[in-house]
């Protein structure tokens, strides 16, 4: 498969906005066409302007070709960020924009798209952030992007060096430093310099990620496994580290699993001093203890949780009171009456293994959770990091 140049950077970048950017993390491979792949060939070169001629050629003669369409403003984004004219470089991305939303009219699923619509604004203002809080580091790691983006990597690694003397702990510099010797296939330095990203900061899944990248290449395919699984546990509710894990399990020919629990999501709220619980009229007893033990923690319990002045939400003890009550219910219908309940009975015993592990709370974390839930993510892997990889590697790769 043809890589794109410059994917690491788009990515890397926008992480300064405080996105969890939803990309993936390989491409589907382009079709059997000598004309696109001589264009992903150039691209993969650095020779941006030759392989938008032949984008646009295709797009021309196909043009409801919506991934091609995206090809195009992608490689037209590339050539923008090696840009060293403002003017054009605003120009360039402007394009790009406008061709990605074309691509998304004609129904393009790539999932780069979002990526470089977050990062340009519609005039083609640059969007990504900054790369350091100190100017002069900041300065130099823009240049050395835009060295990175041409393709000249020395004069990359180079300029990345002066801003680390400036700002030793730029996140950025440390890491877009380990890409380029990963561009330059010295996996074993770039593994070096991932290595001292994710000390500056754990929980940016993008060093993880790489880091598995160059084990990959390395062949060293348990270790990567182990990295991706620490980038999903740095950022879960991006899409970029579980692909990178799926992509993973999918070269080894193994596969991801997660907990078969069939228990409806309900939305409870307080209204008006009244607890409101969104449920079908025919919940049976599983579904009603669920949502009344959730809605009874909501109403006497949050305060112990929550500011008193904290709106409330959907948050993960409440979440975990609930199931913990399912498990109990179950676990006492099922003692008394082994054949009762069939419907239930799969996810009644998932529920209790996972309690019984010590696992229920990154279940919720990792593979139930919503917005209200999400917000308590950081907090409990502070506490608990150990854990919720243990339930990536135990539970979806199915390791001891």
């Amino acid at each position: 498969m043809v890589s794109r140049p410059g994917l690491r950077r788009l990515l890397a970048a926008l992480y300064l906005l405080g996105t969890a950017v939803l990309a993936a993390a390989v491409k589907p491979e382009p079709p059997p066409d000598t004309e696109l792949q001589r264009a992903h060939d150039l691209c993969a070169k650095w020779q941006y302007e030759e392989a938008r001629k032949l984008y646009a050629h295709w797009v021309q003669v196909h043009p409801d070709d919506a991934h091609a369409w995206f090809d195009y403003a992608y490689t037209i984004y590339l050539e923008g960020a090696a840009e060293s004219d403002p003017g054009r470089g605003t120009a360039l991305r402007k394009l790009a924009r406008d061709y990605c939303l074309k691509a998304r009219a004609l129904g393009c699923d790539d999932a780069l798209l979002d990526g470089v619509l977050q990062s340009v604004g519609a005039d083609g203002t640059d969007l990504r952030g900054n790369y350091s809080t100190n100017p002069k580091a900041d300065a130099l790691v823009a240049k050395a992007e835009q060295a990175f983006s041409g393709g000249q990597m020395e004069a990359a690694i180079k300029l990345y060096a002066d801003a680390l003397t400036i700002d030793p702990k730029s996140y950025f510099a440390t890491l877009f430093t380990g890409d380029a010797y990963f561009n330059r296939n010295e996996y074993d330095r770039a593994m070096e310099w991932f290595a001292k990203a994710t000390a500056l900061n754990p929980d940016r899944e993008t060093a993880w990620r790489y880091w598995g990248d160059a084990l990959m290449h390395l062949g060293r395919n348990e270790e990567a496994r182990d990295k991706y699984a620490e980038a999903v546990v740095a950022e879960p509710y991006a899409r970029l580290p579980r692909e990178a894990l799926q992509h993973h399990a999918k070269m080894l020919k193994t596969a991801l699993h997660q907990p078969e629990v069939t228990l409806p999501r309900t939305q409870i709220t307080i209204k008006e001093g009244k607890t409101v619980i969104e449920q079908a009229a025919d919940a049976d007893a599983f579904v009603l203890v669920y949502n009344l033990t959730r809605a009874a923690w909501l109403s006497d319990e949050r305060g112990h949780y929550f500011a008193p002045d904290a709106a409330p939400r959907h948050s993960l003890p409440e979440e975990v009171a609930g199931l913990r009550a399912v498990c109990e219910m179950g676990a006492e219908t099922l003692n008394k009456n082994p054949g009762s309940s069939p419907a239930w009975k799969n996810t009644i015993t998932t529920l209790q293994a996972l309690d019984r592990d010590g696992l229920l709370e990154a279940y919720v974390l990792l593979d139930r959770a919503d917005e209200g839930i999400s917000l308590d993510y950081p907090t409990y892997r502070l506490e608990h990091r150990a854990v919720l990889l243990r339930y990536v590697r135990q539970i979806w790769c199915g390791l001891k």
